[in-house]
C-alpha cells in the first residue's frame, strides 16, 4: 500500500507541472491590453484578424518579423489564442473556445490554420480550424487510431505523444496532413515511456524525455525515476542519449546546433520538491541552474517557473512565470490553486529578465516561438 501511494504522489506531482492545475494548462514593464482587464470572447467563434490590441512593453531587442503564438484561459475557462509582435508589441487574438482540459496547440501562420488538442467521450484528439473561413467549425483528425495530447508541426506532418493500442507506454506518433496516413515510431515497446518531446527545426531533430515504465512502477518517493533526453531524426530513428538524470524533467528546448539544452524539472531536496530552469552545455556535460522559486524579479519573487524556450539566436530564453503578485484564478476545495503568470525573457550576457506579456486573471497555457 505504501508503494502504491508513493507511486500516486509521484503521478500527482508530474501530472501537475506537466499539465498545470486543473484545466488551465496544457504539458512563461507589465503589458496590459488597454489597460483594461482580460479579453472576453465568445465560446467557439472566430475573432476578427482585424482586431489588433495595443500594448504596452519596453524597447524591442528583437528582429524584424519575430512573434510569439499565446494560449492563455480566463476565469470563466474561455481560452483564447493570438500572436504577439515582439516589435510592435500588439497582440492579435485570432480564436477562441471553452476548455476543460489540458491541451496543446500550434498556429500555422502560413496558412491561417490553428491546430489544437483536446480530450472529448475520454479520448485526445487533435483538431483543426481553418481560420481563413467564417465561422469554420473544428475538424477531429487522428480517428480511432490514434490519440494525441502533446503536439508539433513539421512541414505538412502532425508529430504527437500517443499510445499504441494495449500498451501502457507512450511513444510517437505521425500523421500526414496531405494523405492522411498515420505511423508510430518503437511499435512494439514495452517499457520506454515518451513524457514529452521538443521540435529543433534547424537540425530537423527531435528531442525525447522518456522514463522507464519498470522504474515508475518501482521506485518509491523521494526516489524518483531516471529520466532520459535522446534524440531522434525526423523519421523516427533514435540516433543517441543525451543526457539521464534523477530529476523529474518537464520541459526541454535546445538551441540551433543541439550544442545546449534548457529544461525545467522537479528534485527532492530534503522532505521538499523544488522545480527549476537548467542550462546544459553537451560539449562539456556541465548542468547549472538559472532560474528557481525565490529569486528575485524587480521588487517580487518568483514563486513557479517553468518551460524554457531559447529564442531563435540562442543569447536569450523565453519561460512562464508566477510571483508572489499573482492573481488566483482558480481555487479549487480540496486541490491546487491555479494563479496568474507571464512569459518572461531571461538575457544570458546580462543576467536581466524582462516580463514580456501579461493578460490579468488569466493563465497562460502554452506559447510557441
Amino acid at each position: 500500500m505504501k508503494s502504491l501511494m508513493n507511486l500516486l504522489l509521484f503521478f500527482i506531482v508530474s501530472m501537475l507541472l506537466f499539465c498545470g492545475n486543473g484545466r488551465y494548462t496544457g504539458n512563461c514593464c507589465t503589458i496590459n491590453i488597454d489597460g483594461n482587464a482580460a479579453l472576453k470572447v465568445n465560446t467557439n467563434k472566430l475573432i476578427s484578424t482585424n482586431n489588433i490590441l495595443n500594448t504596452k512593453n519596453i524597447s524591442s531587442p528583437y528582429k524584424k518579423n519575430q512573434y510569439i503564438t499565446i494560449m492563455y484561459t480566463d476565469r470563466d475557462y474561455i481560452t483564447n489564442y493570438g500572436i504577439y509582435d515582439l516589435n510592435s508589441k500588439k497582440f492579435k487574438p485570432i480564436y477562441s473556445r471553452k476548455k476543460q482540459n489540458y491541451s496543446d496547440f500550434v498556429f500555422d501562420k502560413k496558412n491561417n490554420i490553428l491546430y489544437y488538442s483536446d480530450l472529448i467521450d475520454k479520448k485526445y484528439d487533435i483538431y483543426k480550424v481553418d481560420l481563413s473561413k467564417k465561422e469554420s467549425l473544428p475538424i477531429k483528425l487522428l480517428g480511432d487510431n490514434y490519440n494525441g495530447d502533446v503536439f508539433d508541426l513539421i512541414a505538412n506532418k502532425l508529430v504527437f505523444r500517443t499510445r499504441e493500442k494495449g500498451h501502457r507506454n507512450y511513444t510517437i506518433g505521425t500523421y500526414n496532413l496531405a494523405n492522411n496516413q498515420g505511423n508510430i515510431w518503437n511499435k512494439g515497446a514495452v517499457d520506454s515511456y515518451i513524457y514529452n518531446f521538443c521540435y529543433n527545426s534547424s537540425n530537423n531533430k527531435i528531442y525525447t524525455i522518456e522514463r522507464s515504465l519498470k522504474d515508475m512502477d518501482t521506485k518509491k518517493f523521494p526516489n524518483l525515476p531516471t529520466h532520459w533526453i535522446f534524440q531522434y531524426n525526423e523519421n523516427g530513428v533514435k540516433e543517441k542519449q543525451l543526457y539521464a538524470t534523477e530529476k523529474d524533467i518537464v520541459n526541454i528546448s535546445v538551441n540551433n546546433d543541439g550544442s545546449k539544452i534548457l529544461f525545467d524539472a522537479t528534485s527532492v531536496e530534503g522532505n521538499d520538491t523544488i522545480h527549476k530552469i537548467y542550462l546544459l552545455d553537451l560539449s562539456t556535460s556541465n548542468e547549472k541552474v538559472i532560474i528557481k522559486p525565490g529569486d528575485a524579479f524587480e521588487k517580487d519573487t518568483f514563486t513557479r517557473i517553468k518551460e524554457p524556450k531559447f529564442s531563435p539566436d540562442g543569447k536569450s530564453f523565453y519561460f512562464l512565470g508566477s510571483t508572489t503578485k499573482s492573481s488566483i484564478v482558480e481555487k479549487i476545495q480540496g486541490g491546487p490553486t491555479t494563479t496568474s503568470n507571464a512569459i518572461y525573457y531571461y538575457q544570458f550576457s546580462s543576467k536581466k529578465i524582462s516580463k514580456i506579456f501579461e493578460v490579468p486573471n488569466t493563465f497562460i497555457n502554452e506559447f510557441k516561438n
